[in-house]
């Protein structure tokens, strides 16, 4: 409950981060984030969630973000990139 009285917020987050011994540059980071808010008889979602891909030539990322609102589709959005990556 917040302050109001009257509204209700919660809010996740998972991490998850792996690195390879045997390849330095390689790795994975993992995230999601998900936030709900009931207030005026509403209910908003929002989830973000992202994967990141380390190899030893390039970071790949792909991060999404969503949005309901009273239980339906309000905004949907995905981004994705290969972003090269010099390790000399």
């Amino acid at each position: 409950m917040l302050p109001d009285g009257a509204s209700t917020l919660y809010v996740g987050e998972t991490l998850a981060m792996t690195a390879s011994e045997r390849e330095p540059g390689s790795g994975r980071f993992e995230n999601a984030c998900e936030y709900r808010l009931e207030r005026d008889g509403r209910r908003i979602v929002v989830v973000a969630d992202g994967v990141t891909l380390a190899s030893a030539s390039s970071y790949d990322m792909r991060v999404g973000l969503r949005v309901e609102l009273d239980g339906a589709p309000f905004f949907e959005r995905e981004w994705s990139e290969e972003i090269p990556r010099d390790l000399n």
